[in-house]
Formats: structure tokens, sequence, C-alpha cells
């Protein structure tokens, strides 16, 4: 089958994720990033940027990536970010006549201001199970498509362990607060930290490449996930995945639909604000923690990959 996927270049790398699972299956792939513009675009679009103009320059992308598909011939096109592409992009695919497929992670499905996607998505995923059952939108079809792991990146390496808690991420009042009552030696990695002062904690303003995080996932015996408070009700994020994909024990904090995906206690450690605690005693316990960090590996490697999802999705094709 052949498949156009579009993306955005950043540093979740989701549609590089994405192609490789598709190419691994068998398909071939046509690959297009709507932020890896030409230079003389580049240009204009920082020339009338100023005057209000940008969407200039986007839909002069978006006749070009549809010239390149009416030669490329796909059986339908895939969009990962799905809001996060300017609706111009979907408006200009939707002439070729091709099935549109769209991923969301981050919300978008449950506001409003995604109405004006709605007539050119045939087929919205959608990482949050209480959109997709909402579908407050109204989106002709959405299906429940959660997030999960690249095993080829996201994997175990030959790195001594230590016996701290790694954290990335930028800071929030959420994350902070549920930080300042870990009693555990830290590393944590991301913007907005530097007021965290605690001589426990290795504390760095940084932002990670991806294979520098997949590494210091492998320096840690454990990784700590706590969720952002914006956008999803009980959604899992990338990290819920590829943290346990490295063989890493992760402690998360508790969403329902984690006990979709995963054998609580068995498979992971999940938190409450109110046991963080009894949580961080558990990690004096060597055997329970490689016992937990063999099954949460296991277990991503058989249900949770981005091969899984796309096969998913692949279902929705006739």
């Amino acid at each position: 089958m052949k498949i156009a996927l579009i993306g955005k270049r950043n540093h979740l790398y989701w549609d590089y994720h994405t192609k490789i699972a598709l190419e691994e299956l068998g398909h071939k792939v046509f690959h297009f990033q709507i932020n890896k513009r030409p230079l003389s675009l580049n240009i204009m679009r920082n020339i009338v940027k100023p005057f209000g103009k940008k969407e200039l320059s986007d839909k002069i992308y978006a006749l070009l990536l549809q010239k390149r598909l009416k030669e490329f011939k796909p059986d339908f096109i895939f969009l990962t970010h799905a809001f996060f592409i300017p609706v111009v992009y979907y408006k200009t695919l939707k002439e070729l006549n091709i099935p549109i497929f769209a991923w969301d992670g981050d919300g978008g499905a449950n506001c409003d201001a995604m109405k004006q996607y709605r007539d050119y998505i045939d087929i919205l995923f959608e990482s949050e199970l209480n959109y997709v059952r909402e579908n407050r939108v109204g989106f002709k079809q959405i299906e429940y498509l959660p997030f999960c792991a690249n095993p080829k990146i996201f994997k175990p390496m030959d790195l001594r362990r230590e016996n701290y808690i790694f954290f990335a991420g930028a800071a929030t009042p959420k994350r902070v607060e549920t930080i300042k009552k870990i009693k555990h030696s830290m590393k944590i990695r991301g913007w907005g930290w530097s007021n965290m002062q605690n001589p426990l904690f290795d504390v760095k303003n940084n932002k990670l490449d991806m294979h520098v995080l997949v590494s210091e996932y492998n320096k840690s015996l454990i990784a700590l996930n706590i969720h952002q408070e914006v956008n999803h009700i009980e959604a899992l994020n990338m990290r819920t995945f590829e943290v346990p994909a490295c063989e890493t024990l992760l402690i998360c904090d508790y969403r329902k639909e984690l006990e979709l995906h995963f054998d609580l206690e068995k498979e992971l450690l999940v938190y409450t604000d109110e046991n963080i605690g009894n949580i961080i005693e558990k990690l004096q316990n060597r055997d329970l923690i490689k016992k937990i960090t063999k099954n949460g590996y296991k277990k991503v490697l058989a249900s949770h990959t981005y091969t899984h999802r796309m096969q998913e999705v692949l279902k929705y094709i006739n």
C-alpha cells in the first residue's frame, strides 16, 4: 500500500516513529514535514509574517505537497500532530479525493476551535478515550488510538544504571509540588527548574534530544512520569510507554487509562499525591524493581509499539 505521511519536525519525532512502523509493515511511505520548508519559502514567510500573511507560505507549500501526491498516488493520507497542521493543508489535500486520517494527541478533539477541521478529516484517531466517547466537536468518525513507543529507538542499552529517579520535562505547578515530596536522589532535566533546591537532586535546565533522553533512561533504574495538567483528562503521554521500552521502571501518576494498557503494580508503579512516599519506600526492594521493570518491558513490546498502532489504523482502509 502507498501511504502519504504528513507531520511536523519537532522533539517528539512522532511522524518519524510512525514512518518506521509503516515501512516495517511493508508499505511505501511518502513522508512530508510541513515545517521543513525550502529556504526561499522560509525567507518569504519571514518577510510577510509581520503583516499577518504567513498563511500565504502555508498555501504555497500545501500546493507543492498536493502536486507531489498527485505523482505519488497514495491509497490514503495520514497526518500526525493533527491540529498543529494548518487547516489550509487539509483543504488542499481534500481536493485529491483521497481518504484523510489524522492522529491527535493534544486534546483538540474536545475543543470547539477545531470545528474548522471537521469536514476534511475522514477518521480522527484520538489518544483520549473520553473525547472519543463524547465526540463533542462532531467529527465524522473518531477512534481511540493511544500513544506508544518505538522500540527501535527506545530500547535497553548496555549502560551502568544508578539508583536515582530520573525525570525529564518542563516545570509546572503540579510537577513541582509532587517532586518536592520525594525524599530520594533524583536527576531532573527540563525547563523552569532553576528554583528547585534540594541536595538530593541533580537539576539542569535544558531540553534533551531524543537520543540523549534514551541514554538517560538507560542510566537510571527508575523514571518518574507526571502528566501535564492541560489538554487531557485521562490520556497517557508518550513517556508512559517509552520508559518501560528502555527496560526502566516507570513510576506514573494515576490515570484511568493506565488500567486499559498495564497491570498496575506488576508492570509499573502508580502513585497519587497521598501515597507518593509509600511508593518511594518500595524502591529499596531491588528484586521488586527488577521484576516490575521486566514485566513492563515485555508488555510494551507485546502490545504498545507504533507497529501495533499502525496495524489498528490500517484496519480502517477498505
